[in-house]
């Protein structure tokens, strides 16, 4: 009898410590080294660190609309004290485009919604502060950010692109989006909604800080149809479920002699690891209490039956 109990506490105990946590179901983490990239919409060798390289394709991504297929993005980021480098390059055979001041719907483009700091709440439906960038036939980018009735924002950010003509296998998008861009106050409101406001303020861009981000695509015909939109698996537009995006190593100057910044790097973590917040049972909090509780049950039924003998 004692052996029965026993390995029916392990197996409860086995089950909640296996169990995936709630929430949790991107399986992979991002990393934005220091480093300033020339924002021109070419990708050079060295320019953007090797490890924060990130391939989104059928094979690590879900379409909302249309199908993968064969579409992909080739995603970088870096990072300095002044904003976000983001660039993507796109495989994309039927380019479209739209005039500096023209609306972001039906163009292609590349996207990116962020959670700075993890600073807005996930317990609200909300898609965090989101970014559309088109281009057009010149090479210029049209950037909107969709969410604080703003718009258009072009004129804020720093912004190339190349190979976005027909004939062209892929193109890609080139941006710098300065940190004034992601840091909201609490004027401003989600979607229009004057009763719900954010405070991400208290954000600051340092080596080790982690933002939430959702990065995704939208390849569309010369006729402005979509013919996919597409983001990586385990990821949506509820903050809770973005991607750790962690800003890693400021460079060090070593000697006088020697002028040239060390960038220190971080390779992506393999596992997804979730900023502790205040609502436990969004990070997996439950399941660490479930786990640890059942550690406690099976000790001290082994404890009471090795008395008993």
């Amino acid at each position: 009898m004692k052996k029965v109990i026993l390995f029916t506490l392990s197996c409860l105990l086995l089950a909640c410590l296996a169990a995936p946590a709630a929430g949790a179901k991107a399986d992979f983490e991002m990393v934005a080294v220091y480093g300033t990239p020339t924002v021109d919409g070419v990708i050079s060798e060295g320019e953007y660190a090797q490890e924060c390289t990130y391939v989104m394709d059928a094979t690590s991504a879900s379409a909302w609309v249309g199908e993968v297929g064969a579409s992909s993005v080739t995603w970088h980021f870096a990072w300095d004290e002044g904003g976000l480098y983001y660039a993507g390059t796109i495989n994309d055979t039927t380019p479209s485009y739209r005039g500096e001041d023209g609306f972001w719907v039906g163009i292609d483009c590349l996207e990116l919604a962020v959670n700075p700091g993890h600073k807005i709440p996930k317990n609200k439906t909300n898609e965090g502060i989101f970014f559309s960038f088109g281009a057009t036939k010149e090479g210029k980018i049209v950037a909107w950010r969709h969410n604080y009735l703003d718009g258009l924002v072009s004129g804020q950010i720093q912004g190339a692109a190349t190979g976005h003509q027909k004939g062209s296998d892929s193109y890609t998008i080139e941006v710098y989006i300065p940190w004034e861009l992601v840091r909201m106050d609490t004027d401003c409101t989600i979607g229009g909604k004057t009763d719900l406001h954010i405070d991400t303020t208290a954000f600051v861009p340092e080596n080790g800080a982690v933002l939430g981000v959702l990065p995704c695509a939208i390849d569309a015909d010369e006729n402005d149809q979509i013919l996919a939109a597409y983001k990586f698996n385990g990821t949506d537009f509820i903050v809770k479920d973005f991607v750790n995006l962690t800003l890693s190593g400021k460079p060090e100057q070593t000697t006088e002699e020697n002028s040239t910044e060390e960038i220190t790097t971080q390779a992506p973590l393999t596992e997804k690891t979730e900023v502790v917040t205040e609502d436990m049972t969004e990070q997996g909090g439950c399941g660490a209490v479930i786990g640890m509780g059942a550690l406690a049950l099976l000790l001290c039924a082994v404890f009471v039956l090795e008395k008993k003998d």
